[in-house]
């Protein structure tokens, strides 16, 4: 009965660690910077990298010229 309950433990950790639960970094970005991307903006690359007690999220997205222009107008109003 323990082996039982061991395998059924093992087999339930596998398959919860191969399921992906990562907030999507569109998501992470727009809670970050309370900026809303449209859905035309496509989140290419987003890294993590930890420095110690430090850690930087880093993003590169591909902008249209329309989204670029909402996008900076969008950044103006949250900067003031």
């Amino acid at each position: 009965m323990k082996l039982k309950s061991l395998c059924v433990l093992i087999l339930a950790l596998v398959i919860l660690n191969s399921c992906d639960y990562r907030t999507p970094s569109k998501d992470r970005f727009e809670k970050i910077t309370k900026i809303e991307l449209s859905d035309s903006i496509n989140v290419t690359e987003d890294r993590f990298e930890s420095a110690g007690p430090d850690y930087g999220l880093f993003y590169k997205f591909d902008l249209n010229e329309n989204d670029c222009l909402g996008f900076k107008s969008k950044m103006e109003e949250s900067e003031g």
